[in-house]
This record gives C-alpha cells, sequence and structure tokens, in this order.
C-alpha cells in the first residue's frame, strides 16, 4: 500500500510541479489520489484542471477537497490514521511541523534530488526540507508578506529603500529610534486557523 501511495504521489507530484503527464501505469490506473488544501471550491475548481491530462493518461482519479480550517482537519485525519494521500499546505512552517510529526514522506525516496535541484533554486527546496529530509515540491506562491510605506515620508526622512534583510532590519531601528514609541515593523496576527509563513 506504501508503494502505491508513493508511485501516486510521485504521479501526481510529476504532473503538479513539472506541468507533465507520466505514462500509465497498469497497477495504478482506477485508483484514487484525494489532495486537501485550504482553498475554497472555486479554487479548488481551478486547481483540479491541473489534473485532467494526468487523469486521462493514468487512469488515476484526482480528487480535490479543500477547507479553511485546513490545520485541524488535515491534522485530525494524520493522527487518526486516515491521512489525505497529498496535502497542499498553505505555508512552509506547517508542513514542517507535519514533517516532524512522522505526517509526511521523504520525497528524495521516490524522486531524485537532482531533477528536483534542475527544476528549483536551492533556496525553494531548502524551504521544504526538514531535518535533511525534502518532503514538498512547489507549484505555486502567493505573496503573503510585503513591506509597505508611505514614500513621501519615507523620502522627507531621507530613508534608503533596504536590499537585505540586515539593511532592513537596522533601517527599522533607525526609524524607531528617531521616532521612540514607533514601531517600524508591524505584523497583523493571522486570521484564526492560520499561521504565519517559516
Amino acid at each position: 500500500m506504501k508503494r502505491l501511495f508513493a508511485t501516486m504521489a510521485l504521479l501526481v507530484i510529476v504532473a503538479l510541479a513539472l506541468g507533465a503527464c507520466a505514462p500509465a501505469a497498469p497497477d495504478v490506473a482506477g485508483a484514487t489520489v484525494t489532495i486537501f488544501n485550504a482553498a475554497g471550491d472555486e479554487q479548488n475548481s481551478v486547481f483540479a484542471e491541473n489534473f485532467v491530462a494526468f487523469e486521462a493518461e493514468t487512469g488515476i482519479d484526482v480528487v480535490i477537497e479543500g477547507s479553511p480550517d485546513f490545520e485541524t482537519v488535515s491534522r485530525v485525519r494524520s493522527e487518526g490514521g486516515d491521512p489525505y494521500d497529498i496535502l497542499n499546505f498553505p505555508q512552509p512552517g506547517l508542513m514542517a511541523d507535519f514533517a516532524r510529526d512522522g505526517f509526511l514522506v521523504d520525497l528524495t525516496s521516490f524522486i531524485d534530488l537532482g531533477d528536483m535541484q534542475a527544476q528549483y533554486a536551492q533556496s525553494w527546496i531548502d524551504m521544504l526540507t526538514v531535518d535533511g529530509k525534502v518532503y514538498g515540491v512547489w507549484h505555486g506562491v502567493d505573496v503573503k508578506s510585503l513591506v509597505w510605506y508611505a514614500k513621501p515620508a519615507f523620502d522627507a526622512a531621507g530613508y534608503q529603500i533596504p536590499q537585505t534583510w540586515d539593511e532592513l532590519l537596522a533601517l527599522s531601528d533607525q526609524i524607531v529610534a528617531a521616532r521612540p514609541g514607533a514601531s517600524a515593523l508591524r505584523a497583523e496576527a493571522p486570521p484564526a486557523g492560520r499561521r504565519p509563513t517559516g
């Protein structure tokens, strides 16, 4: 069963990550792979379109399910011994938690790391690596963290746009020193059921 899961997961991941369809394998035709994510119905419908050609070539039925309560639902299923085949994590920090809890499979047990390195910069692979093992592939990225600033006030103070994280931290310290009680960096709490990335 674990081998069948690995084969199905590999085929789905390759289709998802590379946009290619793997050849049909007689031992997996008729199987179902369930992918669980935090998206709503409309996003899931669009996401499911990625698998139409894959399903036609492999005979595998790909079922997409989603819930805004992704973390709780996926954890309860995993702890109960009935995990989804593939979890489409909304942030790599949560994926790392699941990996450390033993709920995920090291993908390098059936995907050559060199193939991944040919597709992704090492920094992207590093974000999916926990304790030396790779637990995910990227199929899309959403920008969730941007630094916004009031350009007129920024220019009037003579601040320069930081180019590195260290420069951003130094500028933050400079702004706070110039305006005691001010906070140069601010982050709002994530919505209920969501975790910050990282």
